[in-house]
């Protein structure tokens, strides 16, 4: 700041200076009758003292220029100024139309949100297929169009359940609901990642963002290595029975066999398909059967998961449970 103050008092007293020299060259001039370019005398101190002015503001704009950065754009770049304002505010408008848009869309999926359910969840796995290495990209987009397919019939599905649902409530549903379409977010990509890939990839097509009834689905991907979980033969898991216990209990048992060896799966790699889990899942007369086997002993019983064939990321997991008397 007193930088500044400086400056203009030094162009305020150079200034005072040259008008001063200029008035008195221009008096003695005149008083000497002098000529310049052949003008008369009178003439003559009147360009003096023209020239004098002229010469106070080039000395000024000069000193501005030398010193002052800012002079120095204001003078030298006036236009590319006016032309930087014009397109900040054409940037500016169009920023507003953006921001008009997404507030809209924030509104209108706020007021979805408070009317309509949720079909699929940010990030839910919605299918898994696997791409072998060296597959071309033929072979690679028919695999995650089959993908797509298996997705579209639960994506369907759900949100005609769920339109029945809000139907029932007196809601009117979105209109053109079986029209609703897949949309692949960054596949392109994707796909030249998987063609460069030397080994086999588990894919997962998974749910890009909260899709209420009504919306698109956008799906996103994500893969990871195809790798051996457990080898054919493998005991995954067991567990001691009494087979003394009342069926109820050993009923439990059961499931906290099924349970560790659910959880062993999950920690070593394995993926659940997000219709069929993991495969463990048995249906409850099966599981009532086993525990009437387990109960045809006497005593402890020990039971065994056993895999009946490698087991690799993308399973089923495939196995028997191997029942034994300890003795």
């Amino acid at each position: 700041m007193l930088g500044a103050f400086f400056r203009i008092f030094m162009l305020l007293v150079l200034s005072g200076v040259i008008s001063y020299v200029g008035d008195y060259m221009g008096h003695k001039a005149g008083k000497m009758k002098l000529t310049a370019f052949g003008i008369r005398p009178r003439k003559t101190s009147k360009v003096i003292a023209v020239g004098t002015g002229v010469l106070i503001t080039i000395v000024t704009l000069l000193i501005l220029l030398l010193f002052s950065n800012q002079a120095k754009i204001a003078l030298l770049g006036l236009e590319k100024i006016q032309q930087d304002i014009y397109n900040l505010e054409e940037r500016k408008t169009k920023l507003e139309q953006i921001l008009y848009d997404l507030e809209k869309r924030i509104g209108d999926i706020k007021e979805r949100v408070s009317i309509y359910p949720m079909v699929f969840e940010a990030t839910q796995p919605l299918s898994y297929g696997l791409i072998k290495k060296h597959m071309s990209e033929k072979e690679i987009i028919a695999a995650l169009e089959k993908m797509k397919k298996k997705v579209a019939v639960e994506f369907y599905n759900k949100n005609d359940e769920l339109s029945k649902i809000v139907e029932s409530r007196g809601i009117k549903t979105p209109k053109d609901l079986n029209g609703k379409t897949i949309i692949f977010f960054n596949s392109g990509e994707f796909i030249t990642y998987l063609k460069n890939v030397n080994n086999d990839r588990v894919v997962c097509m998974y749910s890009f963002a909260n899709i209420f009834l009504g919306d698109d689905l956008i799906v996103g991907f994500t893969s990871q290595d195809n790798k051996l979980i457990f080898r054919k033969g493998e005991v995954i898991t067991e567990e001691i029975i009494d087979a003394t216990m009342a069926r109820e209990h050993v009923w439990e048992k059961v499931m906290i066999l099924l349970g560790k060896a659910s959880d062993k799966a999950l920690d070593r790699g394995m993926v659940p398909d997000p219709k069929e889990g993991l495969g463990v899942d048995i249906p409850h007369p099966e599981i009532w059967d086993l525990c009437d086997q387990i109960k045809s002993y006497s005593g402890n019983v020990r039971v065994r998961i056993i895999t009946t064939e490698n087991i690799w990321t993308l399973g089923p997991l495939k196995f028997d449970i191997v029942k034994e008397q300890v003795k």
